[in-house]
């Protein structure tokens, strides 16, 4: 905290270190978990990291005091800081310094409203990983380019080794990554950012509009992340484990994985598109300087392939994971424990895949896995220190979807339902008599329970879970709007799991997922309007809604004049955010209809959001309310995708094994 001691789970963090033999061209972290390992455009190997880190380490800062304090005469965490009396906002950008107290950061990412970066801690010697929300940042000296922090929170990401190591190299990928479009994150994030960054593509396509150079450096710089990912995966699977049989087994998938990269190195071609300086009508491709349009690029950057490809490369990727983790698994083949998944017959090596699959889902919560071509089976296998004779792997269906967290113990072994109904596509059965309560309950505890994640939505939001909910937010805007959104859920209340699945679902129908806060041009003769649609609710029209929620700011002490700049409602994060609260709470009183999940709910809510055209609705009785409403028979505007609430409520967690 500013004026404060760091977090003292700092001191305690053992010092971070890069495996240096690994293969990995840009990537980090272990191929048991390869979703989470961190890809980035640019070639930085482990010995760039390793360099990199190693000079962050080594504290550059002058003695002389920064900020209210001198980090070379800090002997312990309680400092007494000097008055600053800096006035001049300063506005960090990625590798400048801020100091707080005289601890030096170094920012990775983000501006004063969210950030992170790593702070120089004396006590390890070391750099460690940090985060911040809201702060106050100043300028530093004249003369001098740094800024002080004068208020707000600078908090350590974590005292977890393996959280503290993981953030720290990607921060360090951060700072490493560097050019127009850049891309550094995980693995899983790059597959969702690919097919985001296409449909946007292709969505400018169909407006008749050319995508610029830098949108195809961007989509680009995404495929190369996710190319040196699926090299770096292949590397460190087989360099783990160079049993014969173990690569006999992946072999399939690495091929596939190779044709996928191939796949991605064709959408490089977008690279190879001519660009110049004078106006053209036409776009050329610089390889063979033949004419392109629009639609042709579709074709030729595979733009219409990256939802299926990012879906092919996620599956093969997991199963990869899952065969990984069946080598190593401690279940046994047969009662003497003799063999393994790679020694024993065919039904037990069916038994224990299909165990460690559901297993990893369970860890991972997971709330859906469409198991393309299960293999059920019936073996003998020994789970601990229990022997089972026939443990039976059944699934209803061609191709199941399941629901790994909706396991549930019955007299005959364990039960998994699909995602959103009580139908049963997968038996896990122990057929022993003897012994048996004993034996399901030793498969029970090896799967293991789900990860706790404290309710994640109704705590606080951060990126990740952002951009889990709006796949096609951008990651600056998220920085920016997620203190305000964290900030206003709590002020408004907005804190059931069934309110914030209906708040977030108008949001992601009123801003494509985040991306468009501001009303793009259409037939629509709102969009034409000055008062425009904006903010995360889309506020539209001055009279009926610019106009009160002025009112409301200024009852707020806030100066503001959304009558002559109504850009604010967009372009300000802080009332593009509370414009959608105010509209919610204040305006519409939605909350009246989020006590449940019902299609009828959702309808309410939508016709209160965006009921469209009214023209020719007549009066209809809401059967909830009892009153009669205009508009109550018409569908509102986009009903087909807010109606669907599969996506969202998959991350609204209630209990270990049940969602919503």
């Amino acid at each position: 905290k500013s004026n404060s001691k760091p977090a003292a789970s700092a001191s305690n963090t053992s010092s971070p270190k890069t495996n240096s033999n690994s293969n990995n061209s840009s990537t980090t972290g272990n191929v048991e978990d390869p979703l989470d390992i961190i890809v980035s455009s640019q070639d930085i190997s482990p010995a760039a990291i390793a360099q990199k880190r190693d000079e962050l380490d080594k504290l550059e800062t002058p003695s002389e005091s920064r900020c209210g304090g001198s980090m070379h005469s800090t002997v312990d965490c309680n400092i007494t800081p000097k008055v600053y009396s800096g006035t001049v906002a300063f506005v960090p950008a990625k590798g400048q310094k801020i100091y707080m107290n005289g601890y030096e950061i170094i920012v990775t990412s983000g501006d004063a409203s969210a950030g992170e970066g790593l702070l120089y801690y004396p006590f390890v010697r070391q750099r460690i990983p940090v985060g911040w929300s809201g702060i106050s940042i100043v300028e530093g000296e004249k003369g001098k380019d740094y800024g002080c922090i004068t208020a707000g929170e600078v908090k350590a990401q974590g005292s977890n080794g393996t959280v503290v190591t993981n953030d720290l190299e990607r921060q360090i990928t951060a700072l490493l990554s560097s050019g127009p479009g850049s891309y550094s994150g995980k693995f899983g994030e790059a597959l969702e950012a690919m097919k985001a960054k296409a449909q946007e593509l292709l969505d400018k396509i169909a407006r008749g509009e050319k995508p610029g150079k830098e949108d195809y450096q961007e989509y680009n710089n995404i495929c190369k992340a996710i190319k040196s990912g699926i090299e770096s995966i292949k590397n460190t699977t087989q360099t783990q484990n160079t049993d014969p049989r173990f690569l006999a087994k992946i072999a399939p998938i690495l091929n596939d994985l190779d044709s996928y990269k191939d796949k991605l190195l064709a959408e490089a071609d977008c690279d190879g598109l001519g660009y110049h300086s004078e106006p053209r009508e036409a776009v050329f491709y610089a390889s063979t300087k033949s004419q392109l349009y629009p639609e042709a690029l579709v074709s030729i950057c595979r733009l219409g392939e990256s939802s299926s490809l990012a879906g092919n490369i996620l599956n093969r990727i997991e199963d990869l994971a899952v065969e990984t983790a069946a080598a190593k698994s401690s279940i046994k083949c047969g009662c003497d424990g003799l063999m393994d998944y790679l020694t024993g017959d065919g039904n037990c090596q069916s038994v224990i895949y299909s165990l460690e699959l559901l297993k990893r889902d369970i860890s991972k919560n997971k709330v859906s896995h469409k198991l393309s071509n299960p293999a059920g089976g019936t073996g003998q296998v020994k789970v601990g220190e229990v022997c089972i004779d026939n443990l039976q792997i059944r699934f209803y269906g061609d191709n199941p979807e399941i629901n790994p967290l909706s396991k549930e113990k019955t007299e005959e072994g364990i039960d998994f339902s699909a995602p959103n109904s009580s139908n049963i596509v997968l038996n896990v059965n122990v057929l022993d008599k003897a012994e048996k309560d004993k034996k399901i309950e030793a498969v029970w505890g090896y799967l293991g329970e789900s990860v706790e994640e404290t309710n994640a939505f109704t705590g606080e939001l951060d990126e990740e879970l952002l951009k889990k909910i709006f796949p096609k937010v951008d990651q600056e805007d998220s920085k920016k709007i997620i203190p305000f959104l964290n900030k206003y859920l709590l002020e408004f209340g907005i804190t059931t799991c069934e309110e914030r699945i209906h708040f977030f679902t108008q949001i992601a129908e009123e801003t494509t997922q985040l991306k468009d806060l501001s009303e793009l041009p259409s037939d629509y003769a709102s969009s034409q309007s000055r008062y425009k649609g904006r903010g995360l609710m889309q506020l539209t029209g001055w009279e009926y809604n610019y106009k009160p929620f002025e009112a409301y700011c200024r009852g707020l002490g806030d100066e503001v004049d959304f009558e002559n700049h109504p850009e604010e409602v967009a372009t300000n994060p802080k009332y593009a955010v509370l414009s959608a609260f105010w509209y919610w709470k204040i305006e519409k009183k939605c909350s009246r209809y989020c006590n449940n999940l019902s299609e009828d709910s959702l309808l309410n809510i939508s016709k209160l959001v965006n009921c469209g055209n009214t023209e020719f609705c007549g009066y209809t009785k809401n059967p909830i309310t009892g009153e009669r409403e205009r508009c109550y028979d018409c569908e509102p505007n986009g009903w087909s995708k807010r109606k669907n609430l599969k996506d969202l409520k998959n991350y609204f967690l209630v209990s270990k094994h049940k969602i919503i």
